[in-house]
């Protein structure tokens, strides 16, 4: 960093405030406190530094004169909803589709194209870390119907150490060094972390300091690198609360994102979309609207409407159904209508999602969230069971560990 010199008027106003204060006969110079709150920092550093030398075996504190760090401009990825250099958050119940939203973020990114309000995204490269969704039956499918550039996306699903022969899932800030490096490497202009709660490597996400220990790092990373960070996050139970107090977790993570958006569903209209701003101690955009549009393919896309659009934001996460467009909720239909009459083997379960292309792995998560159990009956098979749509399997059957 560039520091101002110092300039003859410091030495002058040091000598001329010093002047009146003579040494003892041992050398030293008495000078009552007040007289030092006339100078300067860098005239009064100059002094003390010369008086009292630093001790390079202690701490010391350090930081900027405001008068050396020259002002800048806020920029943005995304103008007055996302910016870049730093962390925003995009908060909403499950199912509103954030995913898909940024999603389409990366997508244009990739291409260099138009944003829905105006403007052109800056073309570069994204990375994205997902915790939810498959590349191979999700992801990409769901970029090829936003016509990215595929070859500008990587999909981060692990870290590895060569020289140990070891690999598992990324952890914050844990691996931190490693997703910068990978940052540079690729030369990103935006991480998309979907959801940020699976991978903080810390066991309280609730706590305050434990967020700000893991958020501080990715923070600095993005400035570095003047990298648009997204953070995905689920919103809380607590709809009576303001919308900057519906992020999910502990407050820190609203002190450390500089951009806060939420995603909701419209109350009339389960196929459409609205996205907001909640962030106001800066010009931010109005509240725009999208729907999802061929709703009967597999993988559907969004379409956004040009006109801003006027919300309440304390309305807007309120009473939203988990209802997920696309593969999940394909799954979830499949998994309503198979078992609603009762208990199925679950070979046969699993054989009739591939018939219908589920996913495995889509299935599952589907099966957790309807709260379906697999129970082990006493002939050694398994039954999948919807609890509360007919009988339990017979008695003496055991439930999966």
């Amino acid at each position: 960093m560039k520091r101002t010199p110092i300039t003859f008027n410091d030495l002058a106003r040091v000598g001329m405030v010093l002047d009146p204060f003579p040494l003892d006969t041992h050398g030293s110079l008495t000078v009552p406190p007040e007289v030092f709150k006339r100078l300067p920092i860098h005239a009064i550093s100059l002094l003390m530094n010369a008086l009292y030398p630093p001790d390079p075996n202690k701490v010391s504190v350090q930081g900027v004169v405001v008068a050396d760090e020259a002002a800048t401009d806020l920029t943005f990825l995304w103008p007055g909803r996302f910016v870049q250099g730093n962390l925003n958050i995009l908060v909403g119940d499950p199912g509103t589709g954030k995913s898909f939203l940024t999603l389409d973020m990366i997508a244009r990114v990739s291409r260099g194209a138009p944003w829905p309000d105006g403007g052109a995204a800056p073309k570069g490269n994204s990375l994205l870390i997902s915790g939810e969704d498959v590349t191979s039956d999700t992801i990409r499918p769901r970029l090829e119907k936003h016509n990215a550039d595929l070859s500008r996306i990587k999909i981060i699903d692990r870290v590895e150490c060569k020289a140990r022969s070891s690999e598992g899932q990324l952890r914050l800030p844990d691996h931190i060094d490693a997703l910068a490096d990978e940052v540079r490497r690729v030369q990103a202009r935006i991480l998309v972390i979907d959801p940020i709660t699976s991978f903080l490597g810390v066991k309280d996400d609730h706590r305050m300091t434990v967020v700000r220990s893991a958020l501080t790092p990715l923070k600095q990373m993005a400035d570095e690198h003047d990298l648009t960070v997204i953070l995905i996050t689920h919103a809380n139970k607590q709809g009576d609360k303001p919308p900057i107090y519906r992020v999910s977790g502990s407050i820190a993570y609203v002190a450390a994102a500089r951009m806060i958006s939420m995603l909701g569903m419209d109350p009339d209209n389960e196929h459409r979309r609205i996205f907001a701003p909640v962030t106001k101690n800066f010009k931010t955009g109005p509240p725009l609207a999208f729907s999802f549009v061929e709703v009967e393919d597999v993988h559907p896309r969004i379409e956004w409407e040009p006109a801003p659009v006027s919300v309440d934001l304390t309305d807007l996460l309120a009473g939203t159904p988990e209802r997920e467009p696309g593969a999940m909720a394909k799954a979830l239909d499949f998994l309503q209508a198979t078992l609603g009459d009762g208990p199925v083997p679950s070979r046969d379960l699993s054989d009739a999602a591939d018939r219908a292309r589920i996913s495995q792995p889509t299935l599952k998560r589907a099966r957790q969230r309807l709260g379906i159990e697999a129970v082990q009956r006493t002939t050694g098979d398994w039954w999948a069971w919807w609890p509360g749509h007919g009988e339990r399997p017979g008695s003496g059957d055991q439930d999966s560990p």
